[in-house]
Order: C-alpha cells, then sequence, then structure tokens
C-alpha cells in the first residue's frame, strides 16, 4: 500500500501546479489527494513545483498582451531572476504575474497550457524560457515602438 500512496505523491509532485492540491487522511488511515478539500474531514494544501524552462520555445499565444511584456514566474525560478535583472538593467518595462501567489496568474498559466516557467508574452507571441541573446531578438521582433 506504501508503494501506492509514494506513486500518486511523486506523479502529483511531478505535475505543474495549476490547480490547489489538498491532502487527507480517512477514517480507515487512507491517505487522498484532490483538488477541492473534503467537506467532513480536515486536510491541508500540499504545495507543488512548477518545471522551469530548460531551453527556449515559441508560440503564438492565447492572450493578446498589446505593446506590454508580460512574464509568469515563480518564487524559486532561477531563469525568472535573470530575466527580471536583464529587464531592469535594459529598462524594460513588463508586469510580472507570479503563479506562487497570485490564483489568477495561475489559472493564465494554465490556460496558455505552460507547463514551465518563465513564460514570456509579448503581443500575441510568446516566448518559454529565458536566455539574453533569444531574447534580444523575440523583443527586438516583436516590441512595437
Amino acid at each position: 500500500m506504501k508503494p501506492t500512496i509514494l506513486s500518486v505523491l511523486l506523479t502529483l509532485l511531478s505535475l505543474p501546479a495549476m490547480a490547489d492540491i489538498y491532502q487527507w487522511t480517512d477514517a480507515a488511515g487512507q491517505v487522498h489527494f484532490g483538488d477541492r478539500p473534503p467537506p467532513d474531514a480536515g486536510s491541508k494544501e500540499v504545495t507543488v513545483q512548477v518545471n522551469t524552462y530548460t531551453s527556449i520555445t515559441y508560440d503564438l499565444s492565447v492572450f493578446d498582451t498589446g505593446n506590454t511584456l508580460v512574464m509568469y514566474t515563480t518564487d524559486s525560478c532561477g531563469y525568472c531572476r535573470q530575466a527580471r535583472a536583464y529587464f531592469r538593467a535594459h529598462n524594460i518595462p513588463y508586469q510580472e504575474r507570479n503563479i506562487d501567489s497570485s490564483r489568477s496568474a495561475r489559472l493564465q498559466h494554465k490556460n496558455m497550457k505552460a507547463t514551465g516557467v518563465p513564460v514570456i508574452l509579448l503581443g500575441k507571441h510568446r516566448m518559454n524560457g529565458f536566455q539574453e541573446a533569444q531574447f534580444r531578438r523575440f523583443y527586438q521582433h516583436y516590441a512595437q515602438n
């Protein structure tokens, strides 16, 4: 029985944090996970880590941000920190949407079918991940002055 619980937990932890995940133990001692807490049992919210994009990919965005640069981030994302530092150093205005601290940002991230961070949007264009040279090309190509 313990391997089953472990495999369920590992599966849940490998999923992106798109919804609140709750854990509870029933009267028989069985551990359960779900997206809604049970009404009749104590539960605790489980924190799930979101993947970090390690290579750059490009897509069309489901959102149109116009001329606003938007970046979806998490607190623990190193590439997100690099992107923030680059934007500050180059005076690039942007909006940050942290999916760890904002439910609406998590829902938007989910609606994009994103599986990691950072996700950078400009107009109808999307860049998954961050590397300076690729971002420079992305920004120069899609930024409307």
